[in-house]
């Protein structure tokens, strides 16, 4: 059902409002990360010329590979963040200044900068403070009504101003780091831009903001942004570009994604299945292993049998071997490199997953 809403109506996040983000990370290959964030408003105290809340904020993440949809390592962080809204700005409590300080301004035009003091309020790991100024600098771009899966809502558009870079050395230069602003935005796009000495791009974020919801991507706080280049290779896919996924409250709600559940992982398949018939009958040994890797089933394997594995960092190392009525199959695993690995037994569509250990 979808309800429409004016953004303005009941302020930012009345009580009871629900919202979540989500994104898929890719890192190396098919391996990546898979982010949730989600967001309550419990408490709401109201004062004569203040009404502060209390937000709930649950961060989940797990590994993911898309190759073989499974997922690993799932971890979960709950904290919660205090806001007020007053004079058309909310403010939210910031542990670097321990006070409140502006988050979200909405009486701006087109053209207006926007100082904003740093956070350090990650719910898995600190914003680095940077040296230099504790303001990042924000340029509004556009403000447009944007549908968000039926829902209206004005959303405020802003990039990065990266300040003077006229005594930058773009030939020595390593990353945002190295910028005379902190860049933090909620980052939804990356621009690429190629400066004059330098072996990669310069890649900078533009995010936006609405007063529904917050933070149209990333979540609730914008993230410090930093370029992720190893080798020099910069690629838009590596960001992590965590969109807003669904929002409720007593007067409005979509799903952006009518597929994809609320509050849920996208990839739910666990890395290991020990309980399914296609494996109860196979023993893999030794685990860990040191010269070869043998698996032993008690019959031979059914039509359509693939053996494949791989690395932790999803390169393949066994690809599609067919084991078809083999009872028993051994690996020479001496040449891998020490470390985990993933056995994957493919048959007829299904697949069967199995961690095993080499050691040296």
């Amino acid at each position: 059902m979808v309800v429409p809403f004016a953004s303005r109506a009941q302020g930012f996040a009345p009580l009871g409002a629900e919202w979540t983000y989500s994104t898929v990370q890719m890192l190396y290959g098919p391996v990546g990360k898979e982010f949730v964030d989600r967001y309550k408003v419990i408490e709401i105290d109201t004062f004569p010329e203040k009404v502060f809340k209390t937000i709930t904020h649950n961060h989940y993440q797990q590994q993911v590979n898309l190759l073989y949809p499974y997922y690993w390592n799932r971890d979960t962080v709950d904290g919660s963040l205090q806001f007020y809204e007053k004079d058309d700005t909310v403010w939210v409590y910031n542990n670097v200044f321990q006070k409140y300080t502006p988050l979200y301004i909405f009486n701006v035009q087109e053209g207006d900068t926007l100082r904003i003091p740093i956070l350090d309020i990650h719910p898995t790991y600190p914003n680095v403070t940077p040296e230099g100024d504790s303001v990042f600098v924000l340029i509004v771009d556009s403000i447009r009504t944007v549908n968000y899966g039926g829902v209206n809502a004005a959303t405020y558009f802003v990039s990065n101003y990266i300040g003077d870079t006229s005594n930058i050395d773009w030939s020595n230069f390593h990353g945002l780091q190295d910028l005379p602003n902190p860049i933090f935005n909620w980052t939804n796009h990356v621009n690429f831009e190629q400066k004059n000495g330098m072996t990669n791009l310069l890649a900078l974020p533009t995010g936006a903001y609405t007063r529904l919801f917050g933070g149209v991507s990333q979540g609730l706080l914008p993230e410090r942004f930093d370029i992720p280049s190893p080798n020099n290779q910069i690629s838009e896919i590596g960001f992590k570009l965590n969109e807003i996924k669904c929002f409720s409250n007593d007067t409005a709600q979509f799903k952006m994604y009518t597929w994809q559940g609320c509050d849920t992982f996208i990839y739910n398949r666990p890395l290991a299945i020990n309980a399914v018939s296609a494996l109860k009958g196979v023993d893999i040994y030794p685990n860990p292993a040191r010269n070869i890797l043998v698996l032993q089933a008690q019959q031979p394997f059914g039509n359509n049998t693939n053996l494949t594995i791989i690395d932790m960092l999803g390169r393949t190392v066994v690809d599609k071997t067919a084991i078809t009525g083999q009872q028993q199959h051994t690996l020479s695993v001496a040449s891998w490199n020490a470390g985990t690995y993933v056995l994957i037994l493919e048959q007829d569509e299904q697949r069967y997953y199995r961690k095993v250990q080499v050691v040296h």
